[in-house]
């Protein structure tokens, strides 16, 4: 974080009154090399004279947020997660001879897949990742159909005309892309956005994050002349 960014939490917090609590107040920086996670005992940190604290794992908003965005740990977390849920849901009735199968899709698709998923790191996910979530949805359709443990996750979802995770995984992320194209040219998140998204367009190969993730998401499903589009005019296809 630099001396700007830390100057600008400061003031925000006097603007708004917000009483600052050092105590309650960390620092976790994201996306660094390996090499330079092991810094993070030796540097210090100071917001309006106050020290605070950097981590590299911190509980908020019931979840654990990890810095090291390669780790597996907080998807096998996330998989933890939804085998609790699907089990919740089966001794509900979302099992073969029990509940209808497309009831019990629907519950999975509206309340479990989402909180599942909720504070997991999506953002370039490889294909290790997306596995542990694939097999916990499909253990659970295969449940609702009363289908044999090694039956094919793909026949079960194609007979509940049901998304694999990834799919759902990318229509998240092109909703928000979206949402970032259609918001106001004042918004900070906007203009953070093409900066990135110009950054990326002069050094493809050198700029990571989620501008990238979503560009190669672009190009998966046919849809970068749109982006393209985009930045050779300003204009972007409506929701009609």
């Amino acid at each position: 974080m630099s001396r700007l960014k830390r100057g600008l939490v400061h003031n925000y917090s006097l603007k708004w009154r917000l009483t600052f609590n050092e105590k309650k107040t960390v620092v976790l920086t994201f996306g660094e090399k390996r090499d330079n996670i092991s810094a993070i005992t030796n540097r210090g940190w100071l917001i309006g004279g106050k020290e605070i604290m950097e981590k590299s794992i911190w509980h908020n908003l019931g979840k654990d947020w990890h810095t090291d965005v390669s780790s597996l740990f907080p998807i096998l977390e996330a998989a933890k997660k939804g085998q609790a849920i699907g089990i919740g849901l089966a001794n509900l009735g979302c099992r073969f001879n029990g509940m209808s199968p497309l009831v019990a899709t629907k519950l999975w698709a509206r309340i479990a897949l989402p909180k599942m998923l909720y504070g997991a790191e999506l953002w370039t996910l490889n294909r290790e990742k997306l596995s542990k979530l694939e097999k916990v949805q499909n253990i659970f359709l295969r449940v609702c159909l009363g289908l044999l443990s090694g039956t094919s996750g793909s026949a079960a979802r194609g007979l509940l005309g049901l998304w694999t995770v990834g799919a759902e995984i990318d229509k998240r992320k092109l909703l928000f892309l979206r949402q970032l194209i259609c918001a106001s040219e004042d918004c900070v998140h906007r203009r953070v956005f093409m900066i990135r998204l110009n950054r990326w367009r002069w050094n493809p190969n050198k700029i990571t994050g989620f501008v990238p993730d979503l560009v190669r998401i672009l190009q998966k499903y046919c849809l970068w002349e749109y982006m393209d589009n985009f930045l050779q005019s300003g204009n972007f296809p409506s929701k009609s």
